[in-house]
C-alpha cells in the first residue's frame, strides 16, 4: 500500500490511468463563480490536475476564467460521453480563458476515445451553443472568447472551435499550444486527433499560436475576415484522421461549403512540414493509417475569394507549398512578400517543398464529378521561391474561365521582381501561361543553387 501512495502521483501525471484513481474534481468556487449565480470577475483554478466529467457551461459574461500557469494547472477529461470541455451559454462573451492546460486524455484506454473518426463536430473548447440540439456557428447566439498561453493536449477530436462576435471585438486565440505542450521539445505524443483549431464567425483571429501534429489541419477557416498572424505550423495531417491523406496544415475553406472563407489575412507565419508523409500503412498512436498513394501535405490548401496569403515562410512540405482551388472555385487572391502590418518586413520564402511551390488548379479532377471549378484573379506579389522540387508555380487545367469567381480581373497578374532559385519559375499543362497571365513584370531567372538561401 505504501509503494502504490508512493506511485500513484506519477501515473496521474502521465494522465493514463484516471480509471484506477478517485478522481480529484475542480473546486466548487470555481464551478460556481462560473454559473450565473456567480461573483466576482475572475474564477481562478489552483495549481493541480483536476478531473472534468461534465460540460463546463459558462453562464456568465466579461469573466476571466484562468489557472496558475499553463503548467500550473491541468483540466483532465475523465468521461468518454464528455465532448467539449469548455462552452459559453447562449449569449455570452466577453469571456478570458488565460494560463492552463486542457487535457482530452485521448490515450486512456478506460475512456476507449483515441482512434475517433475525425470531424466530430466539436473541441475542448467550443465557443458555439446549442440551438435545437445542434452547435451552432450563428454570431447572434455568441459572445466573444479571449483564449491566449493555454495548451491543449491529447485532444480525440478537435482542439478548438473559435466563432462568437460583438461590436469592436471579435475572437481570438494567442501565444497557446495545440496538440504540444509549452516546452521546447516537442513530439506527436500530445497529438490532437482531429483539426487543431476551427475558426467560425467574423474578424476572429489566431496569433502567435503553435499547432503541431493535428491530425487533420492544424487549422481550418470559415467564415469571414479572419486574421492568422505570427503563428507555427509543424507536421499537421500526422495521422490523418480523416481518411484522405494529403491536404494542408492550413486550410482555407471553399464555397461548396455554408460559411467558407473569404477574405482571409494569413501572415507572417511559419508553416513547416517536416516532409512528412503519412504512412501507407500501419499505425500512429495507436490508431490504423492508410495512404496507399503516397499522397504528400501541402502548406496552405484554399479556395474562397479575397484572400491575403502575406510573406509567409513555407517550407519543407512533401506536397505543395500552397495548393489553390482544386475541387472547389478561387479567385481575387494575392500571394505576396510584402506584410501590410510591417512595413519592409524581411522577405520570407517559398522552398524545399516536395512538388510545386504553388500549384494553380481549377478544374475538380475528382473522378465521377461533372462540375467544372474555375480560378482567376490571382495576383502573385515579389515572391521569394527556393529549391522546390518541381516548377515554383504551376498552373494547371480550367485556369481562367469565365464563371465562378465574384470579380473583374480575369486571368493572372503577376508584379515587382521575383526572387526564384534552384527550379524552373513558370509552367503549366493544358492552359499554360502566357497569354493567360497578364503583366507579367520580371523575376531574376533561375541563378545557380549555389546562391539560394
Amino acid at each position: 500500500m505504501r509503494l502504490l501512495t508512493r506511485l500513484a502521483p506519477i501515473l496521474l501525471a502521465a494522465g493514463s490511468s484516471v480509471g484506477l484513481f478517485a478522481l480529484n474534481p475542480l473546486p466548487s468556487n470555481f464551478t460556481n463563480c462560473i454559473l450565473s449565480t456567480g461573483s466576482g470577475t475572475t474564477c481562478s483554478i489552483p495549481s493541480g490536475t483536476y478531473d472534468v466529467t461534465s460540460t463546463l457551461t459558462v453562464e456568465r459574461s466579461n469573466i476571466t476564467i484562468e489557472g496558475s500557469s499553463i503548467t500550473g494547472t491541468t483540466l483532465r477529461r475523465a468521461s468518454a460521453s464528455l465532448q467539449a470541455m469548455i462552452v459559453p451559454a447562449s449569449g455570452v462573451g466577453g469571456v478570458t480563458i488565460a494560463y492552463l492546460t486542457i487535457d482530452g486524455n485521448r490515450y486512456d484506454s478506460s475512456l476507449g476515445i483515441n482512434c475517433l473518426a475525425a470531424n466530430q463536430g466539436w473541441g475542448e473548447i467550443d465557443w458555439r451553443v446549442f440551438v435545437s440540439g445542434t452547435r451552432t456557428y450563428d454570431e447572434s447566439q455568441t459572445g466573444i472568447v479571449t483564449i491566449h498561453d493555454v495548451a491543449i493536449i491529447n485532444a480525440p477530436a478537435d482542439g478548438v472551435h473559435l466563432g462568437g462576435y460583438a461590436s469592436g471585438g471579435a475572437s481570438t486565440i494567442s501565444y497557446s499550444f495545440i496538440g504540444t505542450d509549452s516546452s521546447t521539445s516537442h513530439t506527436p505524443s500530445y497529438a490532437t486527433r482531429g483539426t487543431g483549431l476551427v475558426l467560425w464567425g467574423t474578424s476572429a483571429g489566431s496569433y502567435y499560436a503553435h499547432y503541431y501534429y493535428s491530425g487533420t489541419a492544424g487549422l481550418s477557416v470559415f467564415g469571414s475576415n479572419q486574421i492568422i498572424y505570427g503563428n507555427e505550423f509543424f507536421q499537421n495531417r500526422y495521422e490523418a484522421s480523416d481518411g484522405s491523406a494529403g491536404g494542408g496544415q492550413l486550410y482555407l475553406e471553399g464555397p461548396i461549403y455554408t460559411s467558407y472563407a473569404t477574405a482571409t489575412s494569413v501572415a507572417r507565419n511559419t508553416i513547416n512540414g517536416n516532409n512528412w508523409t503519412t504512412p501507407s500503412s500501419g499505425t500512429l498512436n495507436g490508431c490504423s493509417v492508410s495512404n496507399p498513394n503516397n499522397n504528400g501535405v501541402a502548406g496552405i490548401e484554399m479556395s474562397g475569394y479575397y484572400h491575403g496569403i502575406y510573406n509567409n515562410e513555407i517550407s519543407q512540405h512533401s506536397g505543395d507549398g500552397i495548393s489553390i482551388g482544386g475541387g472547389n472555385e478561387a479567385g481575387s487572391i494575392t500571394i505576396t512578400t510584402n506584410n501590410p502590418w510591417v512595413p519592409g518586413d524581411t522577405p520570407q520564402y517559398i522552398s524545399y517543398n516536395g512538388h510545386f511551390g504553388i500549384w494553380v488548379w481549377g478544374t475538380n479532377q475528382n473522378s465521377g464529378d461533372p462540375n467544372q471549378h474555375n480560378v482567376q484573379g490571382i495576383e502573385l506579389d515579389q515572391l521569394y521561391m527556393a529549391n522546390n522540387s518541381a516548377h515554383d508555380v504551376w498552373f494547371d487545367y480550367n485556369v481562367v474561365g469565365v464563371g465562378g469567381a465574384p470579380n473583374s480581373a480575369v486571368g493572372f497578374s503577376t508584379t515587382g521582381t521575383h526572387h526564384m532559385c534552384g527550379t524552373s519559375g513558370w509552367s503549366g499543362s493544358s492552359s499554360p501561361p502566357p497569354p493567360y497571365i497578364t503583366n507579367p513584370g520580371t523575376y531574376n531567372g533561375t541563378p545557380s543553387n549555389s546562391s539560394c538561401p
